[in-house]
């Protein structure tokens, strides 16, 4: 084989080499413009605020930064174009697609801020509920849980709820008796013989008393005559045995201990409010708009019942100070000279606790007098209707007999619809409250919602972490494959010149001859 023919030969196997080479670095480019188009969104995703709390790796995101992709110096232009931007309507989509993700985040941050207000305020509900009916169950009754949720329900819908409604008077006060459920505390027992011993303390007062009893307190020192201070100083000093005014001392301190406590729940309880308030006044819907006017009506009862308890823990302090005042009188000698200063405070001192508790005494006759309503009602239709069959059966005697019956039937067709109404009253507090049960059912479910779309955000979050080390290890796939591609550009190039060289040395020997 002549020198001719090897070296055409090794020509042709270096183009055919050649243009496999340059097809393999045409297929690179459109790997390379697709991966260029990929590190651009990573790129850009690196400032996204939804990957501030994943798992990714820092190191792993600097890699694209490093990774330039720059056409290789040694392959000229005109042959290979490379490039690594993108198009206008494929950047464009990128960006609206990015955009929409954000509005979506931003969303479903602020339902996590709502969502972690609403659990927050249902915690310290739930704390006051659970704490309350603890301190209950040690008495074996949690009633008075729902009294008083009941109770603040119906005060928020009509505070002369009690005027209108004695059926619902009656049951309620069932309720608070307790039938077939335990017997009162020890704390009611002592504090019913405190009161029955408060009220011969006032009838031993009354018997050294030359004036009215009713004169106001300030006048009372200046009731008695001056030769009354030695029995002033015994009552003051043996009305009461030592072991009796601790006792009572016990038992008042135990009920204020509990009024204590039950001020601290409503407190709570008023707390709560405030923070449902400024979770439910940025709704737009009409019936969440009522719903916060009607607690924004129980918030206002239920201050005015804070401050009221308030007056009434006040007051018990100071009827504690009397109470330890008389406890000291009672330690004296009955010999002790007399101070008529230190007498008349006693005096006035014990006298407010006894209008206290001629005050407890009045407003206990007033739930008794509402108790029986309904019952002296239904005694009185009772007796009516025994009289209308009375009446019935001497209508044939005379226009006497029937004029009576007309009048039994005009009461009892009074008495009727005097219930009626107040079985109105009782179903429009009935659907009230289920109204505002509904409400909170609704708001629990709508915790589980947001609860599920704070599940659904995680699975999001963790496919983006799976997905970014595959994308990382083709990138550096893609990267080892120009790598090779530019060295065996380089050996084309090596190969060209050879074949320059050749064509030169012929060209010179064909020149020669």
């Amino acid at each position: 084989m002549s020198t001719g023919t090897v070296s055409q030969a090794v020509h042709q196997e270096a183009l055919d080499e050649l243009c496999h080479l340059k097809a393999e670095l045409e297929n690179a480019k459109k790997e390379k413009d697709q991966m260029a188009g990929e590190l651009e969104v990573l790129r850009a995703l690196k400032g996204d605020p939804r990957l501030s709390e994943t798992n990714y790796d820092a190191s792993l995101i600097s890699q694209f930064s490093r990774m330039e992709l720059r056409p290789s110096t040694t392959i000229p232009n005109p042959v290979v174009r490379i490039t690594n931007t993108l198009t206008d309507a494929e950047r464009a989509a990128y960006q609206a697609r990015i955009d929409e993700l954000e509005r979506k985040l931003n969303a479903e941050q602020v339902d996590n801020q709502k969502r972690n207000k609403m659990i927050s305020g249902l915690q310290k509900m739930l704390n006051i509920d659970s704490t309350y009916i603890e301190a209950e169950n040690d008495e074996g009754d949690c009633r008075e849980v729902w009294l008083k949720r009941l109770h603040a329900d119906l005060k928020a819908i009509d505070r002369n709820w009690h005027q209108y409604s004695p059926n619902l008077v009656k049951a309620l006060r069932d309720f608070i008796d307790g039938s077939g459920f335990d017997n009162p505390s020890i704390a009611v027992e002592m504090l019913a013989a405190e009161r029955e011993e408060l009220g011969k303390e006032l009838d031993a007062l009354r018997a050294f008393d030359t004036g009215s009893f009713n004169a106001p307190t300030k006048d009372i020192s200046l009731s008695f005559h001056p030769d009354a201070s030695v029995a002033i100083n015994v009552l003051a000093n043996q009305s009461y045995a030592p072991a009796e005014l601790d006792m009572f001392k016990s038992g008042f301190i135990m009920y204020r201990n509990v009024c204590s406590k039950m001020f601290e729940k409503l407190k709570m309880t008023a707390d709560f409010l405030q923070i449902l308030l400024e979770i439910l006044e940025t709704s737009t819907d009409d019936s969440v708009k009522q719903l916060v006017e009607k607690i924004r009506a129980l918030q206002m009862a239920l201050n005015s019942s804070i401050d009221e308890a308030s007056i009434l823990l006040e007051n018990a302090a100071r009827v504690e100070e009397s109470i330890n005042t008389a406890l000291e009188e009672s330690m004296r000698p009955s010999l002790a000279p007399f101070n008529g200063k230190e007498a008349s405070f006693a005096l006035e001192e014990r006298v407010k606790v006894v209008v206290d508790d001629a005050k407890i005494k009045e407003l206990e006759a007033r739930i008794e007098e509402l108790q029986s309503i309904e019952t002296a009602e239904k005694q009185r239709i009772n007796e009516l209707q025994l009289e209308l069959e009375s009446a019935k059966d001497l209508v044939d005697s005379g226009n006497e007999a029937k004029e009576h019956v007309s009048l039994i039937e005009k009461q009892l067709s009074d008495a009727k619809g005097r219930i009626a109404e107040l079985e109105n009253q009782l179903t429009e507090a009935n659907e009230a409250l289920n109204h505002t049960y509904e409400k909170l059912k609704n708001a629990e479910q709508r915790l589980g919602e947001l609860a599920k779309a704070e599940k659904e955000n995680l699975s999001m979050k963790k496919a983006l972490n799976a997905a970014a080390p595959a994308i990382i290890e083709e990138v550096e796939k893609i990267h080892d494959v120009l790598s090779s591609a530019s060295e065996d550009f380089k050996k084309i190039q090596k190969i060209e010149a050879a074949l320059k060289r050749v064509a030169a040395e012929k060209a010179r020997k064909r020149s020669e001859k």
